[in-house]
């Protein structure tokens, strides 16, 4: 493996993203991931702007944890106001990025503890389209987990915007609060131009 060939993987590597145009002398990358932009941003209005007047208001954005979480990078703000061009700028910012595959510690703690032993599943919003797929893994004891992605060569989710379910159960009864896993308020946005400092996933849960 030559210098450069080592520096390129060691930069991915620390950087938790696989990317599609690095250096010439690297394996070759992931597939990307099949998503129309200007359809998907169609599909999220479809669903979620229930009053039909091409803004998607606070109260709408409630019924998509990810779109809230990726408010800002769309340009938005806390009142609402995101459109159907806003998000397929994004999506097609995605397309754009050399981030394809992103893998990153997903840290999970319970009242300030880590939690172990918890599945934590992203399911990629259902308007991006059938390139995406849901992507799980199970906590260890520092609560910690590294997600199993889509592709069996590859670590590592694709970029895109996912509804984040975190459950744990012990004798078939779930010990999580329900806004984390079945009526979930969480959600996330993989995306390779957001720092490191804020894009490594962290959720706080608490039990009250």
């Amino acid at each position: 493996m030559s210098r450069l060939t080592a520096m390129c993987l060691a930069a991915s590597v620390a950087l938790g993203i696989l990317c599609g145009n690095g250096c010439s002398n690297t394996p070759a990358p992931p597939p990307r991931q099949k998503l129309d932009p200007q359809a998907a941003a169609k599909a999220a209005m479809a669903a979620y702007d229930a009053d039909h007047n091409g803004v998607l208001d606070a109260k709408e954005l409630e019924k998509s944890p990810p779109l809230q979480v990726a408010l800002k990078n769309m340009g938005g703000d806390a009142a609402g106001g995101l459109k159907e061009a806003a998000i397929a700028a994004r999506m097609s910012n995605w397309l754009k990025s050399s981030a394809i595959i992103m893998n990153l510690p997903i840290s999970v703690t319970l009242d300030g503890s880590p939690l172990d032993g918890a599945t934590v599943t992203f399911d990629p919003e259902p308007f991006l389209g059938s390139g995406y797929t849901a992507c799980s893994g199970v906590t260890d004891k520092a609560g910690t987990v590294y997600l199993k992605g889509p592709l069996e060569k590859f670590s590592g989710i694709y970029v895109g915007l996912y509804r984040v379910r975190i459950s744990k159960k012990l004798n078939g009864q779930e010990t999580i609060p329900a806004r984390y896993n079945t009526e979930t308020t969480l959600g996330y946005e993989m995306a390779g131009d957001m720092k490191r400092a804020t894009a490594m996933p962290a959720f706080d849960l608490q039990s009250q």
